[in-house]
């Protein structure tokens, strides 16, 4: 997802904050690549519930919740795009998670 966020980043902020964008980005995993697995350490740990390990899994709910809150709240909204073209009939799958897989690309969706 690296290289998402990175083309993310690029594309939403303008030439001047950009550096400033990529360098919280750059400081945000550096403490995230340090702090992950201590508080993993200590969640196992404190063996919460008797549960053992597992609940080092519920630590993504609050983070998740937060990051879908905030990204809703801060994120500018999209642009509108022309429409799409329509592939045709024949190519189409039957699958929604199928379809990039079975139909060719049709320009630029």
């Amino acid at each position: 997802m690296v290289p998402q966020v990175l083309a993310t980043l690029h594309v939403t902020f303008a030439e001047g904050s950009r550096a400033k964008a990529f360098g919280l980005y750059g400081a945000v995993m550096s403490v995230g690549g340090v702090a992950g697995p201590v508080l993993g350490g200590v969640l196992t740990q404190a063996d919460l519930f008797g549960l053992g390990w597992r609940p080092i899994f519920l630590i993504n709910l609050p983070i998740g919740l937060c990051t879908i809150l905030l990204g809703r709240r801060f994120s500018p909204s999209p642009e509108p795009t022309a429409p799409c073209a329509r592939t045709p009939s024949a190519w189409r799958s039957p699958c929604p998670l199928c379809a990039p897989h079975a139909s060719p690309a049709v320009g630029p969706c």
